[in-house]
């Protein structure tokens, strides 16, 4: 995926991933810039340690900040221990097991679905009988734009 002034970031990269990449090449190019006029216009110097320690304590304040989601896997969380940035992890839904029912004997039971994803979208549906074999199946591409449409 393309990003903003053209950075290419992951598709999968959780939010707040991306709020610390962009953070972080931020606060370089102002660190640089920082040194740069500093050493230029009044003759102060700036160690490379002292640099990246600005760097870092600026993007973990930045990724604290963040209102971004991170996922409870390893890359995420070496990634943020680097910056020093707590992980803000997603809130997950309660899993709750479902168990499916054949229909009494005279029905047949269809189960459905739809899906959109960009602009395109598509919807299925697999019919079984009262012993829960299979009967028959559909799939159709769609022009929907919404879920509900779908």
């Amino acid at each position: 995926m393309l990003g903003k002034r053209g950075i290419t970031v992951s598709r999968v990269c959780s939010s707040q991933i991306h709020d610390v990449f962009y953070a972080s090449i931020i606060h370089s190019l102002h660190t640089i810039w920082l040194a740069r006029n500093a050493c230029h216009f009044i003759s102060k110097f700036f160690t490379l340690h002292g640099a990246k320690a600005k760097i870092l304590s600026y993007v973990a304040f930045s990724g604290n900040l963040s209102s971004g989601k991170c996922l409870p896997i390893p890359i995420d969380s070496r990634l943020l221990n680097v910056f020093l940035v707590s992980p803000h992890h997603r809130n997950f839904v309660v899993v709750v097991t479902v168990t499916w029912k054949p229909p009494t004997l005279p029905y047949v039971k269809v189960n459905t679905d739809g899906s959109v994803i960009g602009d395109s979208a598509a919807c299925g549906g697999i019919f079984h009988d009262c012993r829960g074999s299979f009967l028959d199946c559909f799939a159709y591409k769609l022009d929907a734009y919404t879920i509900f449409e779908a």
